[in-house]
């Protein structure tokens, strides 16, 4: 599946969050616990029907199908990886601390679930270079978060070496980082694989190589 990625700084974090609905919230906010028969063929559908609702840009319906899915299958990753990415994108819009935390618990136990996958391991590694570039926005220690991410996309490029997220995101955790030689590397290496960057960030960290050449 192709992620289309957002280079973005996040704002200040609002100071309240309006109440959601229980069924908006990764695994019913733990109001609801399962009753119904395990049954691991339902499960991999309502995970089907949360992946075409989130590339389709309909979060409250993805959120609905994974909760589905973990209600029939606790142990499918695929409804894990679908609350880390969905509580990623909200980070865009309110408590991004919060919600990036939230990302990262999720994908992590996605990744505990299917080690394997290195998919997965690029977006806990992404969380934790998002969740960084907030601390570092806002003046708070974040060398230990893109340090995790970089042992983090390392071991998914292993795993996945011809997914081109993998590679786009890390070049953006180097940029953060300001290793902007090594996040050029990396770029190049997204693109030969076919992944298109915005020409924002392109254009910026040529501007960052310039002006370190200097």
């Amino acid at each position: 599946m192709k992620r289309i990625l957002s280079f973005m700084i996040f704002g200040a974090c609002l100071g309240f969050c309006v109440a959601q609905p229980f069924n908006q919230l990764p695994m019913y906010g733990g109001q609801h616990e399962p009753t119904v028969e395990p049954n691991a063929a339902h499960s991999k559908d309502a995970a089907a029907r949360g992946w075409k609702a989130y590339y389709g840009g309909d979060l409250e319906t993805a959120i609905m199908r994974f909760n589905q899915a973990w209600l029939f299958d606790q142990s499918n990753p695929e409804a894990y990886w679908g609350f880390g990415l969905i509580e990623g994108q909200r980070a865009r819009e309110e408590a991004p601390e919060k919600r990036l935390r939230a990302s990262i618990r999720f994908l992590q136990m996605a990744a505990e679930l299917d080690s394997e996958n290195g998919k997965i391991l690029g977006d806990l590694a992404y969380s934790h270079t998002l969740l960084g570039r907030h601390f570092q926005v806002h003046g708070h220690a974040s060398a230990q978060l893109f340090e995790t991410a970089l042992q983090l996309f390392n071991s998914a490029s292993e795993l996945s070496p011809e997914y081109p997220p993998v590679w786009a995101t890390w070049s953006v955790c180097l940029f953060y980082s300001g290793n902007f030689a090594e996040a050029k590397l990396k770029a190049d290496q997204a693109t030969s694989l076919g992944y298109r960057f915005g020409a924002d960030y392109l254009q910026e960290l040529d501007a960052k190589l310039t002006e370190a050449s200097r």
